[in-house]
Parts: C-alpha cells; sequence; structure tokens
C-alpha cells in the first residue's frame, strides 16, 4: 500500500483508495516534499525525468548496466531554451498589451433615475414608471404634473464583449505559463547546485565501486554544465522581464472591465475583429498557440 504525508494529519499514512486531491503529499527521505503544484500533484518536470528514467532502465537487463544509468535531468540546456510558444510571447506581447490598454468598444446604454434637470433622453418606460411612482413628482402646476425624477439614458462604452474576454483570459493564461516556467528553471538550477554536493562527495572516503559509479554518472551530468547554467540564467531573466509586462496589464481596461471568469472555447471563433484588425489577430494567433 502506498503511503504518503497526509497534510490533514500532518503525518505519513497509507493512501486511500480514493484520495482527495491535495491530500496527500510525497516526500524524500530527508523530509522535503517532492515538487509539485498547489494540488499536491507533481511537478511536469519531475514526472518528465521520472519517465525518462524508467525507460532508459527498460532498456537495460542487468544490475550492472542499471548502476550506470543516467538518474539526473536529462538535457538540462534543452529544457531551459526557449520554447515556440515563449518566442510567440516575446514576439506578441507587444500586440496584447496594446489591445489591454485601447481595447475597441461597443456602444451600449443604460438608464439611470436623475434629477429632471440633469435628465438627457427619457425612454418611454421612464414616463409610465413616472405615472406610478408619485413620490417622484414634484408637484403640479396649471393641471401638469412636474416631475422631481425621471429615468433618463445614458450611452456608454462597453469592453465586456467575446475579443476582449480573449484577451483579458490570454493574459491570466500567459502569466501562469511564465509562472511555471520559472519554476521548472528554479527545479532545473537546483539540480546543477546538486551535482556539485556530487562532486564533494568523491573527496569522501568511500569504496571504489561506489566511487566509480559516483564518478560516471557526475561525469555524464555536468557535460553542458557551463552551457545549462548560461541558459537556464538567461531564459529567467527572460522570463521574469515578461512576466513584469505581463503583471502591469491586470490595471489596463480589458483586464478590469472584460469577464475573465466566464469559460471560453479553446478553438477560436474568427470574428470579424479576429479577421480583419491588426492586433486582435496577433491576440488570436497566441491564443492558438
Amino acid at each position: 500500500m502506498l503511503e504518503a504525508h497526509d497534510r490533514f494529519k500532518s503525518e505519513v499514512d497509507r493512501v486511500g483508495e480514493h484520495p482527495l486531491l491535495g491530500r496527500y503529499v510525497v516526500r524524500t527521505e530527508d523530509g522535503h516534499p517532492v515538487p509539485g503544484d498547489d494540488n499536491g500533484r507533481p511537478d511536469p518536470l519531475v514526472m518528465a525525468v521520472v519517465v525518462a528514467v524508467v525507460n532508459e532502465l527498460r532498456e537495460h537487463d542487468s544490475s550492472g548496466k542499471w548502476l550506470g544509468a543516467n538518474l539526473f535531468v536529462p538535457d538540462t540546456s534543452a529544457r531551459a531554451s526557449l520554447t515556440e510558444l515563449d518566442l510567440a510571447v516575446m514576439e506578441r506581447i507587444g500586440m496584447l498589451a496594446d489591445v489591454c490598454r485601447r481595447p475597441e468598444a461597443r456602444l451600449d446604454h443604460e438608464t439611470h433615475l436623475v434629477r429632471t434637470g440633469l435628465a438627457r433622453r427619457v425612454p418611454p418606460v421612464g414616463l409610465a414608471r413616472l405615472a406610478s411612482h408619485s413620490e417622484d413628482w414634484g408637484g403640479i402646476e396649471h393641471g401638469e404634473l412636474q416631475p422631481l425624477r425621471v429615468l433618463s439614458t445614458r450611452y456608454v462604452d462597453d469592453f465586456d464583449f467575446y475579443e476582449n474576454r480573449v484577451a483579458a483570459q490570454l493574459v491570466d493564461r500567459l502569466d501562469e505559463h511564465l509562472r511555471k516556467r520559472l519554476r521548472e528553471l528554479a527545479l532545473l538550477a537546483a539540480g546543477i547546485a546538486d551535482l556539485e554536493e556530487y562532486d564533494r562527495a568523491l573527496g569522501s572516503r568511500q569504496s571504489w565501486r561506489k566511487h566509480e559509479r559516483t564518478a560516471r554518472l557526475i561525469a555524464a551530468a555536468v557535460e553542458d554544465r557551463a552551457a545549462s547554467t548560461a541558459a537556464i540564467r538567461e531564459s529567467a531573466d527572460t522570463f521574469t522581464k515578461l512576466r513584469t509586462r505581463l503583471r502591469i496589464l491586470f490595471g489596463s481596461t480589458v483586464m478590469r472591465q472584460a469577464n475573465r471568469r466566464i469559460r471560453l472555447p479553446l478553438r477560436l471563433v474568427r470574428t470579424n475583429l479576429f479577421v480583419n484588425e491588426r492586433r486582435y489577430r496577433r491576440v488570436g494567433e497566441l491564443w492558438e498557440m
């Protein structure tokens, strides 16, 4: 039976048949939790490394070859490099920011109860309401009703429609993507730091077999350590700057007035704005990646 750290009981316990998501956290031998998300699910990088190690071990049929298998993160520099989506965000974030700050708007109207002198346009429903609300009467002069307050129509800009909702939710999605990428780079950097611990372990007293195996594993893992460190540092700096630009947009018109919680289809609907307006067309391309 699998055992894991129960976050409800704060102790190690057996995992039930139908565990509640986020209740159990797998911990390492020294008591530290395995990197994961807020719901207790393992980090995608950790899962990818575990799968890669398992696939490599399956190719060998002897314990001797197992001892020589690479148990570190494979292709660290490749994982730290910018993906196609990362490059697209760098290219189109300016258009996305422009849409959020200067979005297209649609004309809408609202009705408000105002004093008679401030009313611009009184809709027909306003007259019907006035007849049944005597508290809004100012009095009767020369046989005519003098209203005190009436319903007035006011035209306003409406930013809460499909295209702006896509832009607003795209900002949220990209912010989450960059947050995960930064966390992945932090894990990769921690793995490189762990290599230094293994390197120091070579100086300690140990059997020649263990010494040889440790040296072989470290040699395979540190082959591109310099390139990996530089790639991690460069990518982390890029993601930090991109995320800062995204976070600034949370105070923009679109982020404040467009509905960011309503569920939108993953497949983009080809509206006039997404086809004919250059800025929105770029936002649509980024949404579909």
